[in-house]
């Protein structure tokens, strides 16, 4: 798994892991991490250390935080775009602050554009401001489908993972069949090594929740391409309000 950050995120890591279902021994490296990367995720381990037997924990855990940051990311840049067309006068949208949203006041950090003419700024600064917002947008776009692509590698992973814990789940069935030791206390012990059968059933158990957790990162992915589409084109709109109109040329005859 490699993330790079295409020199404008704050996350820049790869990870390569592997694991023997019949021992439970995991192995794995991990590059690239901040100390308050390295901080949540030993945190994210230690608050699922219940789950942390299974492989593919890391890895959700690092995309299911690459994914909040690429909301994080998107929800300011749209606020971004809403400032901008706020001063260009090219629109009627008040921007409203968060603090007024939680006190349920409609109290906006600018006045209507008709009313704002002094916070107007040049048509250059804005047309610079809404094509950072353009960049910036597919520069998201970019990672999150990047994103996706990761989320369906994960999923074909955990397959891979039922896979085999199935296969072994067999073999404890057929080839380890219970041999009856001598009763003891007036119970038999039955002779089949159940801790690889304990081990594997455990596997599937965490695989389940792991893959409602694929789901809504999914779906919070599906979220961010549909923000990102609507602030592209209105972002295209405001570039075309605030660009001067092209002169007209007349020809003769």
């Amino acid at each position: 798994m490699r993330r790079h950050n295409r020199g404008v995120r704050g996350m820049d890591i790869a990870l390569t892991m592997s694991y023997d279902i019949t021992t439970g021994i995991m192995c794995g490296i991990l590059l690239g991490c901040c100390s308050e990367q390295q901080t949540f995720i030993r945190q994210q381990l230690q608050s699922l250390r219940e789950m942390a037997r299974h492989p593919l924990l890391l890895p959700i855990l690092l995309i299911g935080q690459q994914q909040l940051l690429l909301s994080t990311e998107t929800e300011a840049l749209w606020m971004d775009l809403l400032r901008v067309e706020n001063a260009s006068g090219q629109t009627g949208v008040v921007v409203v602050s968060a603090n007024a949203e939680e006190s349920g006041h409609r109290w906006a950090l600018a006045a209507r554009p008709r009313e704002a003419k002094k916070d107007a700024i040049g048509t250059k600064l804005i047309t610079n401001k809404v094509l950072g917002v353009v960049q910036l947008a597919s520069v998201w776009d970019s990672h999150n489908k990047a994103l996706k692509n990761d989320l369906e590698a994960i999923h074909n992973s955990m397959m891979d993972v039922e896979k085999a814990a199935s296969s072994h789940l067999n073999v404890c069935s057929e080839e380890l069949a219970p041999t009856p030791k001598p009763c003891i206390g007036g119970k038999s012990t039955p002779g089949r090594n159940t801790t690889l059968e304990k081990r594997v059933s455990k596997i599937s158990e965490i695989s389940m929740v792991l893959a409602a957790s694929l789901t809504v990162i999914s779906s919070q992915s599906s979220s961010v391409s549909m923000d990102l589409a609507f602030i592209n084109t209105r972002a295209a709109a405001q570039m075309t309000a605030v660009s001067p109109p092209t002169p007209c040329h007349r020809y003769p005859g």
